[in-house]
């Protein structure tokens, strides 16, 4: 015991302090990376390869908590964009990330302000890049408002805390969910009835006041879509939208409900205040020569007039042949509908384009006729 204590003495310098350590005094190793030094969250855009086309136009959404966005759609295809929610990981570098499999396991060096796709065998330096995504701008707090009035909002995707597609708010052909925002006012559809509601936009929060809706019956899965959309705008959601090419806006529930929405910018920010105006919309399409698809069936329109008090004034206008698109409308054969509708003019319309542009404002009357 006293032989230990005196080579323990030994081994100590005055004053008790230990002898200094031969790598003491060194620089410790640099920790920086990516991951830790960089503000990489975000959406970025750029365009990938495509084995049988010109490019993939890609949008990729990185979260803070390990959650990705991506949404993909052929350059020169008119599908509609494929989308797909999935994690993350980060290579022990911290300086690159590797999608799940819901992404192909695709891998991208981060950098700053940018995305570099990575071979999916080798290392981050195992050769060159084969595309670059740029990282879009995140909207302002203070323009959140302004941006959502400025374009129409579709849903691409919704999903819940596990990842899941929300079926009730599944994409339809032809009947997409939309959110319209004008003033003071949200429009919200998609399903069977158009729901209406006050809303506003405070610290990076959306908040719906309580909706109104219209009071249509149909088959019991738009019911369903009405239910969901109602019940997801009753609490406040969180609120991002990075610009880019094409505006994406996210929406996270309170209980991690996460909804992607693709914006379109509005006629109003297009060609400026519209003029009301009400069309009769005939039950039956009637067999036309379109100006630009030929040989085809066209729907049959005349003009209604109503007054302030929305009552049914004067003589409707003569039936005739409407060559343009009523955005927002869908026509079901058998059904006559009064549609109120927003009409712009353009300032400048291209050799055979649209002499006025037709948005679906509200459905006045709707009824089935017998043939």
């Amino acid at each position: 015991m006293v032989g230990a204590t005196l080579a323990l003495l030994a081994c100590t310098q005055p004053g008790g302090r230990a002898p200094a350590s031969p790598v003491q005094g060194t620089m410790p190793p640099d920790t920086h990376n990516s991951r830790n030094s960089l503000d990489w969250a975000g959406t970025y855009e750029g365009v990938g390869p495509c084995a049988d086309c010109p490019g993939i136009a890609m949008s990729l959404t990185l979260d803070q908590d390990g959650s990705y966005t991506l949404v993909s759609r052929y350059i020169d295809r008119p599908a509609p964009p494929m989308v797909n929610h999935g994690t993350f990981t980060w290579q022990a570098s911290g300086n690159a990330v590797t999608l799940d499999a819901g992404g192909g396991g695709a891998r991208y060096a981060v950098r700053e302000g940018s995305l570099a796709a990575l071979p999916r065998d080798g290392g981050a330096g195992a050769s060159p890049p084969s595309y670059v995504l740029k990282q879009a701008p995140r909207v302002a707090a203070d323009m959140l408002a302004p941006t959502l009035q400025a374009n129409r909002w579709q849903l691409l995707s919704a999903v819940d805390a596990q990842g899941s597609p929300i079926g009730r708010l599944a994409q339809r052909p032809g009947q997409p969910v939309t959110f319209v925002f004008t003033d003071d006012q949200i429009v919200i559809d998609g399903g069977c009835n158009a729901l209406r509601g006050a809303f506003k936009v405070d610290a990076a929060k959306l908040q719906v006041g309580r909706t109104i809706s219209t009071m249509m019956a149909c088959e019991p899965a738009l019911m369903a879509t009405d239910a969901a959309l109602a019940k997801l705008v009753e609490a406040p959601l969180q609120i991002e939208i990075d610009k880019g090419s094409v505006p994406l806006m996210r929406l996270v529930s309170a209980s991690n409900d996460r909804l992607v929405f693709a914006g379109t910018p509005t006629p109003e920010s297009l060609y400026g205040p519209p003029t009301i105006i009400f069309f009769e919309v005939a039950a039956q399409e009637v067999p036309c020569n379109h100006p630009k698809r030929g040989a085809t069936r066209c729907l049959q329109v005349r003009e209604r007039y109503y007054d302030a008090q929305g009552l049914r004034v004067g003589t409707p206008g003569e039936w005739r042949v409407l060559y343009e698109d009523l955005e927002g409308f869908v026509h079901v054969e058998g059904t006559r509908n009064v549609l109120r509708l927003k009409r712009f003019a353009p300032a400048a319309t291209p050799p055979g384009g649209p002499g006025a542009v037709y948005v679906l404002d509200l459905v006045v009357e709707s009824e089935l006729v017998q043939k």
